[in-house]
């Protein structure tokens, strides 16, 4: 098989990058999120299979959402609790769970006027997928559902938030996130997730090299 030079740059680096010491590094840090999600899965009763598939990694996602809303224009005020429902009812969302608890959780974000908002969240979290995959095919992983990408949560977790970073330095928002990644003409888009990639990567192995 063929492969061009860029491909081979971004291969030949994601080799350097030790993903096991990144997850190490990540959750020794505090998150306040953890316990958010805790409290969001117990207040709207979701079962075991969603908390024990998707809640050790879902409040490392959290901050790259939050701060996604915070750099767009949203005309609602929201605290860390509401953008922890947001993430969770978005995942749940994708996944086509629409279970009691989901159900309750959606009246919730209907009342509250944030139902437009978690749209565009579910976009973002399916744009951050894209990369996901991506960066983990440059490191010798296959992920083929978006389930699957919570199930690495060794390498996810410092790539998102290797793109919390970048959200920052870039300015991204959640309303041009998504368009920027995906984009609306396929060869603009994958022009630019792949220069994307390549920044994540360029920022993994550099985190890598850390002492």
């Amino acid at each position: 098989m063929v492969t061009n030079f860029d491909t081979y740059l971004l291969t030949e680096k994601a080799q350097y990058i030790n993903f096991e010491m990144l997850y190490e590094k990540a959750t020794t840090k505090p998150y306040q999120f953890k316990a958010l999600t805790k409290k969001v899965l117990n207040d709207y009763k979701i079962n075991v299979y969603f908390a024990s598939t998707f809640g050790t990694a879902i409040p490392f996602l959290i901050p790259v959402i939050q701060k996604l809303i915070y750099n767009g224009v949203v005309d609602v005020d929201l605290n860390a609790y509401n953008i922890s429902l947001l993430t969770i009812f978005s995942i749940a969302e994708i996944l086509h769970i629409n279970n009691d608890g989901i159900k309750k959780m959606r009246k919730t974000i209907q009342d509250e006027g944030i139902i437009e908002l978690a749209k565009k969240v579910k976009n973002s979290l399916l744009s951050i997928y894209e990369i996901t995959v991506k960066v983990a095919a440059t490191a010798g992983k296959t992920i083929e559902k978006f389930v699957e990408m919570f199930g690495y949560v060794t390498i996810g977790i410092p790539i998102w938030q290797t793109i919390a970073e970048l959200t920052s330095q870039e300015g991204f928002s959640i309303d041009t996130w998504s368009s920027k990644v995906l984009g609306l003409a396929v060869g603009a888009g994958a022009f630019y997730l792949k220069n994307l990639i390549g920044q994540v990567v360029d920022l993994l192995s550099n985190k890598s090299l850390e002492k």
